[in-house]
Order: structure tokens, then sequence, then C-alpha cells
């Protein structure tokens, strides 16, 4: 990778990892339901004129809307606003395996001993984490931001079957379907506190601009670039850095709980990370571009060339 491609992946990284703490505050301003219908608004008036009407995706545009956005968005801010930074952060390193299992269930794919290494991995960080007194202490914000992955999983595998839908279009239709379904939510569940809103300081629209602004359309966008230039395997091994300074940045800037089980859990997530991440880079295939709007852009092969092979 060249030097100032590298550098503009880190920033990246450095962006999305900072959005898991800005995501915290933004929740303890307004209710988090809320907080993501303002977020997906305004990302589906920026990316409107990106949106066409695709003959024979609408569907899985819609499936994906729901479990890309109304699903896993709901599921992570809620979660994010019952645990912490650094615990969202964490979890959300368990996208990738969750996905690769369930490519094994609904798409058949084969899994040799390097992936399943790399599972393992996961899991057994997973576990740690598990008996964790952090985790424990956020256990119903952990088992949110736990089935906000599995939702990502499910939106990842309809995107699989996408054709000819570019990056920004799925943006604006994920915030477009998005948006009324989170806003009917919060005014079901949260118009108590819709009072927060007029009331909400400045920063908090400083915070708005950003997981909008520079968190999805800077850092969806960037990503994107460097998928179409690079091999998948070293784009999203550099993803997971984004988690890492999520921990990083909840524990310096908001002063969150940091133990050796925490720390021990998410080391062994991210060696399991970067071992699938690079087992399934080696397909020699077109890639197809997977948008996940909060924090990782993942490609995935329509179907691997690797299949059948012994790792």
């Amino acid at each position: 990778m060249a030097p100032q491609h590298l550098l503009f992946a880190l920033v990246i990284d450095l962006v999305w990892g900072l959005n898991f703490v800005m995501a915290r505050i933004g929740v303890t301003e307004v209710p988090p339901l809320l907080l993501l219908a303002l977020r997906f608004g305004l990302t589906a008036l920026l990316l409107f004129p990106f949106i066409r009407w695709k003959p024979g995706q609408m569907r899985n545009i819609f499936l994906v809307g729901i479990f890309a956005g109304i699903v896993q968005f709901g599921l992570f801010f809620v979660g994010t606003a019952l645990s912490t930074a650094s615990v969202a952060a964490t979890l959300s390193q368990l996208q990738l395996p969750i996905a690769t299992l369930l490519s094994i269930v609904v798409l058949n794919e084969q899994v040799g001993w390097r992936r399943w290494t790399g599972i393992g991995f996961a899991l057994i960080g997973t576990t740690v984490l598990g008996f964790d007194p952090i985790i424990l202490h956020y256990w119903q914000g952990s088992l949110l931001l736990v089935a906000a992955c599995i939702s990502t999983a499910f939106a990842q595998i309809i995107m699989r079957r996408m054709k000819n839908v570019g990056v920004f279009e799925l943006q604006g239709w994920i915030a477009a379907i998005t948006t009324p379904g989170v806003l009917l939510l919060s005014f079901l569940f949260e118009r108590h506190e819709w009072h927060k809103l007029p009331e909400a300081p400045l920063h908090f629209w400083g915070i708005i601009a950003y997981i909008t602004l520079l968190a999805n359309i800077f850092g969806q966008g960037g990503m994107f670039f460097l998928l179409k230039r690079y091999d998948v395997a070293l784009v999203v091994t550099l993803n997971v850095l984004a988690q890492v300074f999520g921990i990083i940045f909840g524990v310096v800037l908001l002063h969150e709980p940091m133990t050796w089980r925490t720390a021990l859990g998410a080391a062994l997530i991210c060696v399991g990370v970067v071992i699938i991440a690079a087992r399934q880079g080696r397909s020699r295939v077109q890639p197809l571009t997977l948008a996940e709007p909060e924090g990782v852009i993942i490609e995935a092969p329509l179907k691997s060339e690797a299949q059948g092979s012994k790792d």
C-alpha cells in the first residue's frame, strides 16, 4: 500500500474509533433512537442525489435497510447507551466472525482450518469477555451489541447477492429506509424524552455532524476508495484498528475502566478477525462492496474460488 493511502486508512480508523466515543456522549444528551433518526435523516438529505431505483434489487435493498439500518443501529445505539464506548468497540469486532459462521449456514460456504482457527480465537475472546465484571455489569447493553452484530451479518449475507449498487446509493437507501422507522420507534418509546432535543448543548450538534459527515460519509467513501485499489484482506485487517482505537479512546477520553480480561478478550477477538480477514482476501474474484454503516465497510466475494480448499 502506498504510504499516502496507508496514512489515509489510519485517519479513517481514527475517525471511526472516535465515533464510538461520540455515540456514547450523544446518547447521554438525547434518547438513542432519536439520535439515530437525526443521524440518518441528515445522511438521507445529503445522499439524496445518489438514490436511484434499482430494478430487481429493491427487495434486497429494503431488507438491507431493515437489518443494517433500523435493527442494527437501533440495537447498537441502545446497547451503547446501556454500556460504554470501549465495550461497544470491543464487541463490534464480532461482526466478521459471526458473518463467517452465517455464510457457512446460509450460503453453504466451506471453511478450512485457518478460518476455523480465526473463529476459535474470536469465540475464546468472547468467552473471556463474558466473564469480565465490566461486561457482566453491562450485560443488557452487551447482549444488544452482540445482537447488532448478528443483524449486520444477516445484512452482509444479503449484500453478497446484490449487483451494481454503489456505496453511496446503498448508504442513501439505508438512510432513507431507516429514518422513518427509527423515528416511529422513538415516538413510541421515547417521546417522553423528546424535550431533551431543544435543550441539547451546542456540542451535541457537533456530534451529529461528526457521526454523519466524518464517520459515515467520509469514512465509508474513503474505504470504498481503498477497496477499489487494494486487496480485501489488507483493507479489512486495517479496519480492525478502528475498534482498537475505540477501546483506547473510551479509556482515555471517557475514563472508562479497563481490566485484564477486557484487554485479553479484545486481543483474542482481534487476532481472530485478522486471521479470518486474511483468509477471505485470498479469493481472486471480483469483490462486491458491502457497506456497514457504523464503521466498517466489508467486501466479500460472491463465490469464493477457495471453496473446498483445506484452509
